[in-house]
C-alpha cells in the first residue's frame, strides 16, 4: 500500500493526494480511522473486540469466540504498579465504544489494527504470535524491572489476550498498552 503511494506521488499533486488514492478501500467503510469501531460488524477485528469487551466485563465471549487472558496476575500487578486499578481497567475497556486508529483491513496485506478505549487510557493492538510469545517470555522480568525502577520509560504492557474466532484458523493476539 505505501509502495503504491510512493509511486503515485510523481503522478499526483502531493504525497497526501497519493496516499488517499492508494489507501482508498483499505479500511472497511464502517470502520474509518478516528471513528468508533463498529463492533456490531462481522469483521474479525469487530468480533475480536466484541469478545474482549465481553470478557473484560466479567462475562464470557458469546460471539462464537473464545478469549484466553495470559498471566492475569502478573499483568494485574503491573497495572497496579503504574497506578491502574482492576476496576478502572475493566471499565475503560468494556464501557463505551472503542476508537479505531489503525488499519482494520489493509487489502489483505496486513491484519493489524489499533483501537483506543473511549477514555483514551488504553490502546489495544493486534500483534502476531511471535510478538505474543516474546511478551510472554519476558513479562516476569519486565514486572521485576518496573517494580525496581518505578520511573522507567519502558512501554507499559497491561494485558495479553488470545481471541479464537471459530470461523478462523489462526488466533488473534491482542496486547493492551
Amino acid at each position: 500500500m505505501f509502495k503504491d503511494a510512493a509511486s503515485k506521488i510523481r503522478k499526483q499533486r502531493s504525497a497526501a493526494d497519493a496516499f488517499v488514492t492508494a489507501t482508498e478501500g483499505a479500511v472497511s467503510p464502517e470502520n474509518t480511522p478516528g471513528r468508533s469501531l463498529d463492533v456490531t460488524g462481522d469483521s474479525a477485528a469487530a468480533r475480536a473486540a466484541r469478545a474482549l469487551q465481553e470478557v473484560v466485563q466479567g462475562g464470557t465471549a458469546t460471539d462464537h469466540a473464545k478469549v484466553i487472558s495470559y498471566k492475569e496476575d502478573v499483568f494485574r500487578r503491573i497495572r497496579l504498579q503504574f497506578g491502574r486499578s482492576q476496576e478502572q481497567y475493566n471499565a475503560s475497556l468494556s464501557e463505551g465504544p472503542l476508537r479505531l486508529v489503525g488499519e482494520e483491513e489493509a487489502s489483505g496485506k496486513s491484519c493489524a489494527f489499533f483501537v483506543f478505549s473511549e477514555d483514551g487510557r488504553y490502546c489495544v493492538k493486534r500483534i502476531d504470535a511471535k510478538e505474543a510469545r516474546m511478551l510472554l517470555s519476558t513479562v516476569d522480568d519486565y514486572e521485576a524491572y518496573i517494580h525496581k525502577h518505578t520511573g522507567t520509560l519502558l512501554p507499559r504492557f497491561y494485558g495479553l489476550y488470545e481471541v479464537r474466532l471459530y470461523s478462523t484458523r489462526s488466533p488473534i493476539w491482542l496486547m493492551v498498552q
